[in-house]
């Protein structure tokens, strides 16, 4: 979706410190297997 929306040189980088958080939303769902927070880093071809 980035990319189709003229970005490029696109960096994602995923926190692992996200899963501490993430694992408390929903106790017991394993949300923390599908959800992740990151860092998007993209620069506009444009």
């Amino acid at each position: 979706m980035i990319q189709r929306s003229g970005f490029v040189d696109i960096v994602v980088e995923p926190k692992d410190e996200s899963r501490e958080f993430i694992k408390d939303w929903v106790p017991g769902a394993r949300m923390d297997d599908y959800i992740r927070s990151a860092v998007i880093m993209a620069r506009n071809a444009g």
